[in-house]
């Protein structure tokens, strides 16, 4: 399901993380279908809205996610340690990396593949 939220409301919150956007575009896959691609001067974020969260669901992932991290480096992680909130909804900031959205890869049991990578 897509959040109705706005361009202006989320450029309004990024400020005050003190990330400027240039432009912004809608990535439109994936399960929530609510991560936007955002460039600014120096840096591009991906931006995670979850609909279907609260906040204490949203903070307890990023605290995972920052813990995960220390431990095993090259983890997808927020720059924020705490939720962005977003006309209401939770949200997170990660550096964009290149790749492919995981629902286009076309290889054989990707999702035990994905697993044994993760679990090295």
């Amino acid at each position: 399901m897509k959040i109705s939220i706005t361009e202006k409301q989320i450029f309004n919150e990024l400020s005050k993380a003190n990330i400027y956007p240039e432009k912004m575009e809608s990535f439109n896959e994936g399960t929530s279908k609510s991560t936007y691609k955002i460039k600014t001067k120096k840096d591009t974020f991906v931006l995670k809205l979850f609909n279907d969260a609260n906040y204490n669901d949203i903070k307890d992932k990023i605290t995972l996610l920052r813990k995960l991290s220390i431990h095993y480096g090259n983890i997808l992680l927020p720059i924020n340690h705490k939720p962005v909130m977003i006309n209401g909804t939770p949200s997170y900031i990660y550096k964009y990396f290149e790749g492919e959205c995981f629902s286009k890869i076309s290889i054989k049991n990707k999702c035990f593949e994905f697993g044994k990578i993760v679990a090295e």
